[in-house]
C-alpha cells in the first residue's frame, strides 16, 4: 500500500554502458606507434587498432561514449601500420641489395683466382698464360634449373689447364680469358636476375715499369646483376 504523505521514488536510471573496443583500439593505436620497429608484430597490432577502432566508432554513435578514444585509436593504428610498411620496405630493399651484392661477389672471386694464377705463370715463365678461351660454359646459364650453369672437367681444358682454373659447383656466370702474353683480359658475364641485360665483370691484367704482374678489376655500371 502506497503512504500517500511521501511521493513515489523515481525509478534508477538504467547503467551507462561502457564501450572496451574504442579503449582497445586506442591503447593498440599507441602500442602500433610505440613498437613500430618492430615490423611484422607491429603490423599485426596496427590492424587490430583499426579494427577495434572501426567498431568501437560504430558502437560510440549508440551508446554515446567512447567517439574520442576510437578516434585516436584510428588515426594511431594507421600511423602505425604506415611506419610498419616503410620498415619492411627498407629491410627488403636491404635484402635485396644484399642478395644482389651476394651474387656479384661471385665474381670478384673468380676473376681474383684468375689473376692470381695468372700472376703466379708470368713470375715463372716471364710471361702470361698464352691462348684464348671463350665464355665457358657455351650455353647461358638463365633458362637452366636454378639460372645456374652447371660444367664438367671437359669444359676447362686449353688454356684454363695452364691457369689451373676450373669452376667445380653452379654459377651464374660464365667466363673468358685472353691474353697474348704480355697482357691478358679475364672476364666474368652473367645475368643474376635474368632480365635479359648480362653484368660484365673485367679484369685486366698487365706488367708494371718495374717488370712486375698487376690486374685491374672494372666492374658494370651500377643496376647491372
Amino acid at each position: 500500500m502506497v503512504n500517500p504523505n511521501f511521493p513515489p521514488v523515481a525509478a534508477a536510471p538504467p547503467p551507462r554502458q561502457g564501450n572496451g573496443l574504442a579503449v582497445a583500439g586506442m591503447v593498440l593505436g599507441i602500442l602500433a606507434i610505440v613498437l613500430f620497429w618492430t615490423s611484422i608484430i607491429d603490423l599485426v597490432i596496427a590492424l587490430l587498432a583499426i579494427i577495434f577502432s572501426i567498431i568501437g566508432l560504430r558502437k560510440a554513435s549508440r551508446v554515446g561514449v567512447g567517439k574520442g578514444m576510437a578516434i585516436a585509436g584510428l588515426v594511431t593504428g594507421i600511423i602505425g601500420l604506415l611506419l610498419a610498411g616503410v620498415i619492411i620496405a627498407i629491410a627488403l630493399m636491404s635484402f635485396k641489395s644484399y642478395m644482389k651484392m651476394a651474387k656479384t661477389s661471385e665474381a670478384d672471386l673468380q676473376l681474383h683466382r684468375i689473376g692470381n694464377r695468372a700472376k703466379e705463370y708470368y713470375i715463372e715463365n716471364s710471361s702470361f698464360p698464352k691462348g684464348s678461351a671463350p665464355l665457358t660454359p657455351a650455353k647461358e646459364c638463365c633458362g637452366q634449373p636454378n639460372a645456374k650453369c652447371v660444367t664438367t672437367p671437359a669444359d676447362w681444358q686449353g688454356v684454363w689447364q695452364q691457369l689451373d682454373f676450373s669452376v667445380d659447383e653452379p654459377s651464374i656466370y660464365r667466363f673468358s680469358y685472353e691474353s697474348d702474353g704480355k697482357t691478358f683480359v679475364a672476364k666474368a658475364v652473367g645475368d643474376a636476375d635474368c632480365d635479359g641485360e648480362a653484368a660484365t665483370f673485367e679484369l685486366d691484367g698487365s706488367v708494371d715499369g718495374g717488370g712486375n704482374p698487376e690486374t685491374r678489376l672494372v666492374k658494370p655500371r651500377a643496376g647491372v646483376y
